[in-house]
């Protein structure tokens, strides 16, 4: 059964979406229609993903003095905003925490947590605004086995000022089976900040005991985010 984000559900319709994570950005499909065309069209969707390459934009080439040159491909951005975030963002590491800059990919920063070594806390930098909130909020839903936040849930959402944008808190409590506990109680407690031309995501995530105990120390790390003067 298919239930939208508004309306009545819908028991013979299907959907099916695909989250592809890009270096720079996240590309989302979905395929959705009635029961019998989404089954009978599935094969081919993941066939047609799996043929997707990611281009690089070719160059652009200057013609003399007095030739034009190529500008930026539309839907790209000059690297500045990226630059600047791999090269000046700087942060106060709660005690405890250790961090390690990244030098490619979506990741900017990994952090480590003293006494809770499965923790992987990332920092990573997305093109744009990454899908935008609904999609990561449902994204990190689905990590934890939860089902995706009410509107209004969202709207509550803490918000607070970060490097010139809006920094948004996301808490979500879900249920996953974990080899020879059972099912066990696993939150996601995330930051997403959306820039002009990027979007940034802190996420710690595991079982909710374990989470409870570093979340004042997660928000005041998110708070500290700040570019060096």
């Amino acid at each position: 059964t298919y239930t939208p984000r508004m309306g009545d559900p819908k028991a013979d319709q299907r959907f099916v979406g695909f989250l592809l994570l890009e270096p720079d950005h996240l590309l989302s499909v979905r395929v959705l229609g009635p029961k019998p065309a989404v089954a009978a069209v599935l094969d081919d969707a993941k066939t047609f993903l799996r043929s997707l390459a990611r281009k690089a934009a070719a160059p652009a080439h200057g013609h003399g003095a007095h030739g034009a040159h190529g500008g930026t491909p539309p839907g790209a951005t000059d690297g500045g905003t990226r630059d600047r975030i791999r090269e000046q963002l700087v942060w106060d590491e709660p005690t405890g925490w250790s961090s390690t800059r990244e030098k490619g990919g979506m990741r900017v920063a990994s952090f480590k947590i003293d006494g809770s070594p499965k923790l992987d806390v990332p920092l990573i930098a997305m093109h744009g605004d990454g899908g935008g909130l609904e999609a990561i909020t449902g994204m990190w839903a689905n990590g934890v086995g939860a089902e995706m936040p009410s509107d209004e849930t969202m709207a509550a959402f803490e918000r607070f000022p970060l490097l010139g944008g809006e920094a948004v808190v996301v808490e979500i409590r879900g249920k996953r089976e974990i080899d020879g506990e059972g099912e066990v109680g696993t939150t996601v407690y995330g930051m997403a900040c959306f820039l002009d031309e990027r979007s940034l995501f802190l996420r710690l995530q595991g079982r909710t005991d374990e989470i409870e105990t570093y979340k004042e120390a997660f928000l005041g790390l998110a708070r500290s985010l700040r570019f060096a003067e």
